[in-house]
């Protein structure tokens, strides 16, 4: 079972890798609120998106007449069914309302926009593709920014500033949990990474990154010195002891997957996972 998170009040969100589905469940009597299919992850579907649990009414038509209907501080969930694209149209809908778009892309990523954070006066068609290890940053910068941590490359596809905020989630690994995920942006004006933003993973492996801005980027989860250099010691004492010449291994570090989040209200995510916004002049995110 993939990892858990705390959704509102006693009620948790859990994506289940090997049934597909997610379901919503009390933590204290363990009984099952909901139970919803989800695209297996690299799912294109048809590109007919929908809300979720109502997969009957598909196209932009249907999800625009939702988000209109929709009430204040409410949550509209899209299942993006293999489009990659959201009309500007779906999102002036909630501009200046306080109501949060969340868009599943499939393939464990997901986007949210609050229309109380929409800046331009009439927003564009949007690409919110992610494409994960994407190679557009000089492998040899990254790794000697990354100096010897656990680092992941990822670019947005969406050429320039969105005219919003867009709150991207990553899982980095419950292995990681209290370590710093830090967040460069690669200038390519100036050739360099620039650090833009710091954040420590969750019990959950869990690192939220609001984007203002489309580019290359780099993550890099740098290792906690007090747990580490402790564990490396006990391992270079056992080592000493036994004769053993076993080399040091680092902490596990498999690919990162980008993990379905299921997001009721812009406060709940800022209270929960204290998402800081990563830079705010216009070259960065």
């Amino acid at each position: 079972m993939g990892s858990t998170f705390r959704e509102t009040g006693s009620r948790t969100v859990s994506r289940l890798r090997k049934r597909r589905s997610r379901h919503r469940q009390c933590v204290v009597c363990g009984f099952v609120m909901e139970t919803a299919e989800i695209p297996a992850a690299g799912s294109q579907g048809d590109g007919a998106p929908f809300i979720r649990n109502d997969a009957e009414e598909k196209g932009w038509a249907a999800v625009k007449a939702a988000v209109e209907k929709a009430a204040g501080n409410s949550t509209v969930d899209i299942v993006m069914n293999g489009a990659v694209l959201v009309p500007g149209e779906i999102l002036n809908a909630v501009k200046g309302r306080d109501i949060t778009l969340v868009f599943d892309m499939g393939d464990g990523v997901v986007w949210s926009v609050n229309g109380k954070q929409m800046t331009a006066a009439q927003a564009g068609d949007i690409d919110f593709s992610v494409k994960k290890d994407s190679g557009g940053i000089p492998e040899d910068m990254a790794r000697n920014v990354a100096a010897g941590n656990t680092y992941r490359q990822f670019s947005l596809t969406h050429n320039g500033d969105f005219g919003f905020t867009a709150t991207l989630f990553l899982d980095l690994g419950k292995e990681n949990q209290g370590r710093q995920a830090v967040l460069y942006y690669y200038n390519k004006e100036t050739g360099n990474l620039e650090t833009v933003g710091r954040r420590q993973i969750t019990e959950n492996g869990i690192a939220g990154f609001v984007f203002t801005h489309a580019s290359d980027y780099l993550v890099v989860i740098e290792k906690n010195a007090d747990t580490d250099s402790s564990e490396e010691s006990g391992q270079e004492n056992k080592n000493s002891d036994t004769g053993s010449e076993t080399a040091l291994t680092s902490p596990a570090t498999g690919d990162i997957q980008f993990i379905w989040v299921a997001i009721y209200g812009l406060a709940a995510i800022l209270a929960g996972f204290g998402i800081f916004i990563a830079g705010k002049r216009h070259h960065r995110p």
